[in-house]
């Protein structure tokens, strides 16, 4: 946490020192130029002082985070047996069952995504020529993405609750990183939306799809937040429902848009330097604290939301016996 602390601390510092200017020895401020100012923040934003390189220190520092507590929970617990029975009475192991559909049509737009970052980038190395379309290939990636996740979500809700629910305190840390990285999600999309709709008139369709990806992944991820702190309390709660394994599909389809949209949130910040819709609105010095705060709680949402529906994937088509 200190880590994350220290790599926010520095961004922010490093361009109140460029907004300032520069100290003489008498006390007064140096003339700069305006050029040599926007090449210093130019190379704030993407050269000597790598932004990408702290938002990656930050989302280090929280898994790690992630990891310590959950290492400290396990210490000295007596684990749960969760035994899994098929109807022969005989053990199962945890495998592909019920998830061969989900998990092809998954990889195969993981793939797709990959294909569209890669395009982006081909786009944007040319943004004097084609900047405005690299833009449009990465909004209509994101809200291609987010849309097929809301339509997952609301359908896999429905079939999750023929499921047992068991009330349970030992989701409690999960759902604490899952509600901390919400927040940061919704906060950065709020300041998006705001710009975008005062925009909409001089930057026309870059201020509509900004628009709509904004308000499809604030939908999109508070949505998810609820089904999944409903999957991690759902249990299988007769045989019936280990060898039919209503919804697991859905949720394998789901982890794999999630990771798929962790990959596009990954390059959110390369984003937010070439797109100059937001630091035109908010300005430079608070649009790096925006971006620097909020992206790195971005991709851990996306990232620990992909860890807990493996644990739904897993756990939820089980039956849970005993507890010793």
């Amino acid at each position: 946490m200190c880590m994350w602390v220290a790599s926010q601390g520095v961004t922010c510092v490093g361009v109140i020192s460029i907004r300032g200017g520069v100290t003489n020895r008498g006390g007064g401020k140096a003339k700069v130029s305006k050029p040599e100012t926007c090449m210093s923040i130019r190379q704030l934003n993407s050269g000597r002082i790598p932004v990408r390189l702290r938002c990656e220190l930050a989302l280090k520092a929280f898994l790690v985070l992630t990891i310590l507590r959950l290492l400290f929970q396990s210490v000295g617990r007596v684990s749960r047996h969760v035994i899994s029975v098929t109807g022969d009475g005989t053990f199962s192991q945890t495998d592909c069952h019920k998830a061969n559909k989900g998990l092809f049509l998954g990889l195969f737009i993981t793939i797709l995504t990959l294909i569209a970052v890669s395009t982006y980038f081909v786009f944007q190395e040319r943004m004097y020529r084609h900047g405005d379309t690299a833009s449009y290939i990465f909004y209509i990636t994101e809200i291609t993405l987010l849309f097929l996740s809301c339509l997952i979500v609301l359908t896999g809700f429905f079939k999750l609750q023929s499921l047992k629910f068991v009330p349970s305190e030992e989701g409690s840390f999960d759902t604490g990183l899952l509600v901390i990285a919400l927040f940061g999600l919704c906060t950065f999309h709020t300041f998006l939306i705001v710009s975008s709709v005062a925009n909409l008139v001089d930057h026309g369709l870059l201020a509509i799809l900004s628009l709509g990806a904004s308000g499809l992944a604030f939908l999109q991820s508070t949505i998810q937040t609820v089904f999944i702190l409903d999957g991690l309390r759902r249990c299988a709660e007769h045989e019936n429902h280990v060898t039919k394994k209503p919804g697991r599909t859905l949720v394998t389809f789901l982890l794999l848009c999630n990771l798929s949209l962790w990959v596009v949130n990954t390059f959110e910040v390369k984003k937010a330097e070439s797109i100059e819709l937001h630091p035109e609105y908010y300005g430079m010095l608070p649009w790096n604290i925006i971006s620097h705060v909020c992206i790195p709680l971005i991709i851990f949402f996306r990232f620990h939301s992909t860890v807990c529906l493996s644990d739904i994937w897993i756990n939820a088509y089980l039956i849970k016996k005993k507890e010793l």
